[in-house]
């Protein structure tokens, strides 16, 4: 009986698995290869090593919270065996320490969880944005980073975060560096459509000077010119903005530029219009946005391709955006630690689906991995299935993870819900066309 339920239980964790319960006990017999010694693995022993690593993973949560130690366990999922448990590693900047506590990745993907703690005051919230990444690692010439927060501890003052980055090419244990520079809580208030005097677009001549902020406001790019503030300074209908300087600029851009004052004088406010012409294929926002102090006050420059000749074709909206009521918390917090992935089958291929050439296959226990000949394909839009060995259909169409394109090669990547024996896994199927794996 006692077995019995052991396996009742094992077989609840693959529910969503489209596979028969005898297939789930049956993957479950074999393992899953780890780059650890090899054993004879019983359900018995599965559901242990999987007690053995939450407790190993979650060991680095010693001094804070169970309701943060609950959350890692359920940002892992049914992957906490494949994690990578991190400990002893620390930084602390400005009073608010970083903690890298666990890691999950294989050569394509990684996530690293961290808990952030500020051990003076209150600075942080469960709804802030996280500036930095995961840095030093190899990719393939491009990349998609993410930062998230999972939970926050109010008691403790502790979030923990999740760092995310796609379209690196690890087949080892690999250093890399944790860089953080900021957490702003993102206390605002809306700004929905905000009327201002479109006659003072047709100012020409306004002086010009290089925007060096100390950082993008909307997109992070690099420095450009703004128009030097207060040319046309008039109030706005709101408490916290006015117009700073608006017009065609000596740099023959058109430049909305707002002032930001009273309680949104602060990094992260910004507002922009949209342009409407018909010498434009679709609406536009603002081709550039730089946002910088001046003096004291936030501004925000939004950049129009426009000519003083076409103005009178173009309508524009009313500014839209947010008035940010906090500054960020800024700081260095760079902490060096090993991703250790978990190892992938490689497969060569070489298969047409539509305009994209699938060269080779990497398959994990936690994705799958399609690396084409292609400049424009994306297979990650189009249905996507993996066939098993028993003949069960795998749909991995909601999993993607999006792709990434250099001069001639994509890299698509889509995720298990669970962990899957590669070996398992006898071919994929991307829009109907079947690319064989063995």
């Amino acid at each position: 009986m006692h077995e019995r339920n052991m396996r009742k239980e094992l077989d609840m964790t693959l529910e969503n698995l489209t596979l028969s319960p005898a297939r789930r006990a049956d993957i479950l017999r074999q393992g899953v290869k780890r780059r650890r010694p090899s054993m004879r693995w019983t359900a018995g022993k599965i559901v242990l090593a999987a007690a053995l690593t939450i407790v190993l993973t979650v060991s680095a949560f010693a001094a804070v919270s169970p309701a943060l130690r609950e959350a890692l366990a359920k940002a892992l999922g049914s992957f906490t065996e494949q994690s990578q448990p991190i400990s002893g590693v620390a930084v602390e900047d400005d009073g608010i320490e970083v903690r890298p506590v666990s890691a999950l990745s294989d050569s394509g993907m990684i996530k690293v969880y961290c808990e952030v703690q500020d051990k003076t005051g209150d600075r942080l919230s469960g709804d802030m944005t996280v500036g930095g990444s995961i840095e030093d690692l190899p990719n393939v010439g491009a990349k998609v980073i993410g930062n998230q927060i999972i939970s926050y501890d109010e008691q403790t003052h502790t979030a923990l975060i999740e760092l995310s980055e796609t379209g690196n090419e690890l087949a080892e244990d690999t250093p890399a560096t944790i860089r953080l520079h900021s957490f702003h809580p993102r206390e605002y208030i809306e700004q929905t459509d905000l009327a201002f005097p479109h006659e003072l677009l047709q100012k020409t001549s306004l002086q010009t000077m290089v925007g060096r902020p100390e950082i993008s406001g909307l997109f992070d790019i690099d420095p450009d010119f703004v128009l030097v503030p207060e040319q046309t300074p008039l109030a706005l209908d709101t408490e916290y903005a006015r117009l700073s300087s608006v017009g065609f600029g000596t740099d023959g851009k058109l430049h909305i530029q707002t002032a930001f004052i009273g309680d949104a004088n602060h990094e992260g406010s910004h507002l922009t219009s949209f342009m409407q012409a018909p010498f434009r294929e679709e609406r536009l926002a603002n081709s550039q946005t730089i946002c910088f102090f001046y003096n004291g006050t936030w501004y925000c420059d939004n950049m129009f391709e426009i000519s003083p000749d076409e103005l009178p074709y173009a309508t524009f909206d009313g500014l839209k955006g947010k008035y940010s009521l906090c500054d960020p918390v800024r700081g260095d917090w760079s902490a060096d630690i090993t991703i250790q992935p978990v190892e992938s089958i490689s497969y060569s291929t070489a298969v047409q689906v539509g305009g994209a050439l699938v060269q080779e296959i990497k398959v994990s226990q936690l994705s799958v991995r399609a690396i084409s000949e292609s400049k424009a394909t994306v297979l990650g839009g189009r249905p996507t299935y993996a066939m098993l060995r028993d003949g069960t259909k795998l749909i991995l169409s909601n999993n993607s993870i999006g792709g990434l394109h250099t001069e001639d090669k994509a890299y698509d990547q889509w995720t298990f819900d669970q962990p899957i024996d590669p070996a398992e896994i006898v071919s994929m199927n991307f829009d109907g066309v079947t690319v064989p794996l063995q």
